[in-house]
């Protein structure tokens, strides 16, 4: 009689050993998850976001700074996107230093984003770096931008008076 030395394997032993290595997957908890699709959404709205004229003044006035410090680029812009607030505009910065990195030029690389940076600075970054002044110009750049956005604030103020007077004329017109 030959007794057989073969270990017996059912076939539900087999799967639940494939369960196990499908489990050791790496998983994720929500909160992260969560982090994720936020990074995700912020990700897709990059190339139409648009960024308020005082961020792009702040962002301006931070790269011409650093960059008449003598601090490369690449670096500079790392820096300004852990201080930026605007969650969307640090994605378009990590794409631009991105970019930068892989060989683009500046120029060439905020002009993917025409939204977020405006003709004038696209084009006064073009010229700064075909004249390597580029420091200087976005100092030039950002003052000019910071009296745009002072400028209007003061219209702003100047037509809340005649507004609200306006609206109250029409108020007590009606009763």
């Amino acid at each position: 009689m030959v007794i057989n030395t073969m270990p017996i394997t059912s076939s539900s032993a087999n799967i639940g050993s494939k369960r196990s290595s499908r489990n050791t997957k790496k998983k994720i908890s929500f909160a992260e998850s969560q982090r994720l699709a936020k990074q995700r959404s912020y990700e897709k709205r990059a190339p139409k976001h648009k960024v308020k004229l005082a961020d792009l003044t702040i962002f301006t006035q931070q790269l011409g700074s650093m960059s008449d410090a003598g601090l490369p680029l690449v670096s500079s812009l790392d820096a300004l996107q852990e201080q930026t607030d605007d969650q969307t505009f640090k994605v378009i910065i990590r794409e631009v230093k991105n970019d930068i990195s892989s060989g683009t030029s500046f120029s060439d690389s905020v002009k993917k984003y025409p939204r977020a940076f405006n003709n004038l600075f696209t084009s006064m970054v073009e010229a700064g770096e075909a004249s390597g002044q580029l420091s200087e110009i976005l100092a030039k750049v950002a003052i000019y931008f910071k009296d745009s956005v002072k400028l209007t604030k003061k219209v702003k103020s100047a037509l809340m008076y005649p507004v609200a007077v306006i609206l109250l004329a029409v108020g007590l017109a009606e009763r």
